[in-house]
């Protein structure tokens, strides 16, 4: 189904050339606090590698709690400072993100994170602070991140860079650190991606763009799908995709409509200087998400049984369904479906029906070659199954053409308490015209039969979703 292109359009400042400078990811010493790797030390920071700290109480590395790996840093929140002198001049105009993860270990209210820098690079005593925030924490790891952008004409331009930390508390308290990391975003490079850096689920119509550089007369873009032949691909490279005086590219016809990552760079081009940019990856939806049963509640408006009308609601089968957030193939819910195959007055199979439309979908499934219709279920280990009791889809067409595709597989696996997936050829729908389907209905048991009974149980639907016949199953 094609969308709309989206388009994000950033101006361009055109301005003189000036030297290119490394961009990206600063080199932080020890960032983890993994080393020494002795166990725990509480009162001697010139130990631990990287760190230092001027007044130590109760300040260190310990092996016990990391956020990740099996140290992690913790400081006395009436000890000084613990800090770290980069070996990074501080650029104007250059965006910094100090990010790093903290918590409260003992009676702590905040983590005050500061860039500084010293008035006299002799001595480490003299740090002056040029951007400083505090960050509230709890019992639990949470990411922070602190953001500085120099000004022109400061005394501290071309210094080195340097990051601190303490802690608040209402009287004495410890804090956490772990996994501490300093980004240097340049303003003659290209930034800010879109699609983000890692963003999923990326539709093939999508229109790359980003935010250029200062300096950029005009933009390289190499695109692909290996990460090595994109960071390391020249203009002689298949993976260059042209010169172009506008921030934006359109990959079209190169994205297929499978699930695939793609990466791609932008060197911004100077009068006399090329500013090569980050590899940054996407990774597109190869398929259409018919239903993810993520919008409903149990009641009310929003009721899951207003759009997926159950025998309960329309007394023609015994099921009934409910939303489930406890067993849950992606996102944060799926459908259970209660069936009672034994229902002398309704029925002796269940079966639930939704209208298309009310998915939001268009009810032509044919676009970009779909062919496979494709969802998951999970049983239960206590469901009661007979020869009878066997899982169907049935399509419907907006002529009332219908037909019925029966589980393939063995009736008992609605009682395997795990994710299973179930995909069905467009072709097995004898006779529904794909391109005009009206309703979808899921079923346990025999249509039709009124003789003899079957089982009850309960099994769990999640993610209807449409396939092209070249995606990878």
């Amino acid at each position: 189904m094609k969308r709309a292109k989206e388009l994000r359009i950033f101006s361009i400042a055109f301005l003189v050339v000036v030297a290119s400078i490394a961009h990206g990811a600063l080199t932080v010493i020890n960032p983890g606090f993994e080393e020494p790797g002795e166990g725990k030390i509480s009162d001697d920071f010139s130990r631990i590698p990287g760190w230092s700290q001027d007044v130590t109480a109760d300040s260190g590395v310990e092996d016990a709690g990391a956020y990740t790996g099996l140290y992690r840093g913790f400081g006395m929140t009436t000890d000084s400072e613990i800090y770290q002198l980069l070996d990074e001049p501080i650029i104007e105009g250059a965006t910094y993100y100090l990010k790093f993860y903290g918590m409260d270990t003992w009676s702590a209210s905040s983590i005050v994170a500061e860039f500084y820098y010293l008035t006299n690079p002799s001595d480490p005593t003299s740090r002056s602070v040029i951007a400083s925030q505090s960050f509230p924490v709890s019992g639990e790891w949470t990411e922070y991140i602190l953001v500085f952008v120099p000004a022109g004409g400061q005394s501290y331009l071309g210094q080195n860079l340097g990051i601190q930390f303490s802690g608040l508390a209402d009287g004495t308290g410890w804090y956490g650190l772990d996994e501490i990391s300093v980004e240097r975003i340049q303003p003659e490079y290209a930034k800010y991606p879109d699609p983000y850096d890692g963003e999923i689920d990326v539709l093939t119509d999508r229109i790359l763009n980003w935010e250029p550089g200062i300096y950029a007369a005009s933009h390289n873009v190499y695109f692909g799908d290996d990460q090595n032949a994109v960071e390391n691909a020249t203009t002689s490279s298949s993976e260059y995709k042209g010169s172009h005086d506008v921030n934006y590219w359109d990959p079209d016809p190169e994205l297929a409509f499978v699930d695939a990552t793609y990466y791609w760079r932008v060197d911004e081009i100077g009068t006399s200087e090329v500013w090569k940019g980050d590899v940054w990856e996407f990774t597109v939806q190869g398929h259409e998400k018919l239903e993810t049963f993520e919008s409903y509640l149990a009641s009310g408006a929003k009721a899951m049984y207003s759009t997926w009308l159950d025998g309960w609601a329309t007394h023609t089968g015994g099921a009934v369904v409910s939303p489930e957030t406890g067993v849950v193939h992606a996102g944060k819910q799926s459908m259970e479906l209660c069936y009672f195959n034994y229902n002398r007055d309704w029925s002796y199979w269940s079966v639930v029906k939704a209208d298309v439309s009310k998915f939001g979908y268009p009810t032509d499934w044919t676009a970009n070659d779909l062919s496979i219709l494709k969802l998951w279920f999970c049983g239960d280990p206590r469901n009661e199954v007979n020869s009878k009791d066997r899982m169907y889809i049935a399509l419907e067409d907006g002529s009332s053409n219908r037909a019925v595709v029966q589980y393939s597989g063995d009736a008992n696996d609605i009682k395997l308490a795990s994710w299973q997936e179930w995909q069905i050829p467009f072709d097995d729908f004898a006779g529904v015209d794909m391109t005009n389907v009206s309703k979808i209905y899921i079923g346990i048991g025999e249509e039709g039969n009124n003789s003899s009974f079957g089982g009850m149980g309960a099994v769990y639907f999640d993610d209807i979703r449409l396939y092209p016949l070249y995606e990878e199953q």
